[in-house]
């Protein structure tokens, strides 16, 4: 199925990582191969070891990246009536958060964009699609290795989203309030990842230059998440895929040098990102609006991503100075 050759095989995490765009894909969008059982492995944490995190293991069930075949098919349409059902609401949001950011731009000063531009823009419009926010790092939810007392921490956090829910739209099923919880985990971190990477990208090409003097692109360029990680189920025979385990950077992906397709940032199959297109819009949106703009920006500095799943950097540092000419 795979060739060794197209992989290199990390010791420390017993994976074979893609060293190509085009082995990247082939790990994505394999059928055979699957993502992460976490709903499974908190069922085993509960029956095997007495360590049950009800609300943990509940949500799990409805996270599309934790999910594979008939069950992932049912979410991604939970999901896609919200994001149908919140149409309006973002269509708002947008527009009053896309002026606000152009407007700071226009604006002489110092600034740090991840805290002032990028995540104000992403917990927006998050609360228009979901009607709530998290107020944890989210993607915390994915890793299962934490103390007893970072999950016992996760569980009240989850049960006072799923109160919220229940008190803001109790004639909703469980499922579509299950699901506000879940948009809610996981729409903010990706948004900022995806918008916050392409901005530093573009100020480290571009520093000192005014807005409207800058190449701006109408896509981002950069993806929001660095991994993924897929696993051959234990019925799929060595001699069919000797690897049984794959991580990919999803940075190749969108490298052409590497084989990768820039409109791949988003992922491909199943597992492609369902808000592309409300990333899209914003990008596109900002990109019209400082690609009008006569003020210089230079970067001051900044912190690059460290999380492990998401690329969204710490911060982004700019001196914004109105032009003399």
């Amino acid at each position: 199925m795979f060739s060794p050759p197209e992989f290199d095989y990390l010791a420390d995490d017993k994976m074979w990582r893609a060293k190509s765009g085009a082995a990247a894909r082939d790990v994505l969008s394999c059928p055979a191969l699957t993502v992460t059982d976490l709903p499974g492995y908190y069922r085993l944490l509960a029956d095997e070891i007495g360590r049950d995190f009800p609300l943990i293991r509940y949500y799990t069930g409805y996270l599309l990246l934790t999910n594979d075949g008939p069950r992932h098919a049912e979410l991604r349409k939970l999901a896609a009536a919200q994001f149908n059902k919140s149409g309006l609401a973002q269509r708002r949001a947008r527009a009053a958060l896309v002026a606000a950011a152009i407007q700071r731009f226009a604006t002489q000063g110092e600034f740090d964009v991840m805290a002032e531009i990028v995540r104000p823009i992403a917990r927006g419009l998050t609360v228009a699609l979901a009607g709530i926010s998290a107020d944890f790092v989210a993607s915390d939810i994915l890793s299962p290795r934490r103390s007893l007392r970072k999950n016992h921490a996760l569980e009240a956090r989850l049960a006072a989203m799923r109160a919220k829910v229940a008190a803001l739209f109790p004639d909703e099923s469980e499922d579509a309030q299950a699901m506000r919880v879940t948009l809610a985990l996981l729409g903010t971190e990706p948004l900022t990842a995806g918008i916050g990477a392409a901005l530093l990208a573009l100020l480290q090409q571009n520093t000192g230059q005014r807005l409207c003097d800058m190449a701006w692109p109408d896509a981002m360029l950069e993806p929001a998440v660095k991994h993924a990680v897929r696993f051959a189920p234990a019925d799929l025979p060595a001699e069919t895929c000797p690897m049984r385990a794959f991580q990919v950077d999803t940075r190749l992906m969108s490298d052409p040098a590497l084989g990768g397709k820039r409109g791949e940032i988003f992922g491909i199959g199943a597992h492609s990102c369902m808000g592309r297109g409300m990333s899209m819009i914003v990008w596109r949106e900002l990109v019209a609006g400082l690609a009008r703009l006569t003020t210089r920006i230079t970067l001051t500095g900044f912190e690059p991503a460290t999380h492990w799943l998401f690329n969204a950097p710490n911060r982004i540092d700019v001196r914004i100075t109105h032009d003399p000419r």
